[in-house]
């Protein structure tokens, strides 16, 4: 599957061998990558006027939680998509609340769930 070749996905994740697997997964498949360890982090990246085409962020962070950093990226960035990685399989109640382009991914995946929903959220096919 073949990336468009201008899309930069932002990865946030507070555990440093998630995000640095997620991100290598990603850029060995040919996308640009940028990390960021936590909510805070990602923000401030978001508020300098980076604007990725796709947020990846895990759901249970500390400092920043990603449903609060969903949110706050919204208010930024309104149709940016959004791809909400989640270890925690009973979240019916919080899956309810999130928007329809944010698409929740459960730990653990293969590296092809991964890229099959990044492409489906930039537009393009699965794998």
């Amino acid at each position: 599957m073949a990336p468009p070749s201008a899309a930069c996905i932002l990865v946030v994740d507070d555990t440093d061998i998630a995000r640095i697997l997620c991100a290598r997964v990603l850029r060995e498949a040919g996308y640009e990558v940028a990390e960021a360890r936590n909510g805070v982090e990602a923000l401030e990246r978001l508020r300098s006027g980076a604007c990725p085409d796709l947020l990846v962020t895990d759901s249970n962070m500390p400092v920043m939680d990603g449903t609060r950093l969903i949110a706050e990226a919204r208010q930024l960035h309104p149709g940016l998509p959004i791809v909400r990685i989640s270890g925690s399989h009973g979240l019916s109640g919080a899956r309810d609340s999130i928007p329809s382009n944010v698409m929740t991914l459960d730990k653990p995946f293969e590296n092809e769930e991964l890229l099959s929903v990044v492409a489906a959220m930039l537009g393009g096919a699965g794998s």
